[in-house]
């Protein structure tokens, strides 16, 4: 079978120099993916676009605060597909109706 790797490894491994995008569908695993990217998310800051669907997160031991805590820790602000900032009072409606939404995860220092 494959071999499970970070994304940190990966991305040096492959001697990529620049990651601009990262597509995220991981099915509810997004904080791990994440905690295997500190160090391309701070040395890169690619853009991130990912769903956040709260029962996913939840099938596999995670919350939307554990996800958002991470954004937070590298330094991403979350907004919606048509640039307008995602709000916590946004995400927990979505929550209660057990309904996704895509977001786009911006360094809040993007590199040009």
């Amino acid at each position: 079978g494959a071999s499970i790797s970070t994304l940190d490894h990966w991305v040096a491994d492959q001697s990529v120099d620049r990651v601009d995008l990262i597509k995220l569908d991981v099915e509810g695993n997004e904080c791990a993916v994440l905690d295997g990217a500190l160090d391309v998310l701070s040395r890169h800051r690619p853009v991130i676009v990912c769903e956040v669907f709260a029962q996913a997160l939840m099938s596999q031991g995670w919350t939307v605060e554990d996800l958002l805590e991470r954004f937070s820790a590298a330094g991403y602000r979350l907004e919606t597909l048509r640039g307008r900032p995602v709000t916590r009072s946004a995400l927990t409606r979505l929550e209660r109706r057990g309904a996704s939404t895509n977001v786009v995860a911006r360094h809040r220092e993007a590199r040009s």
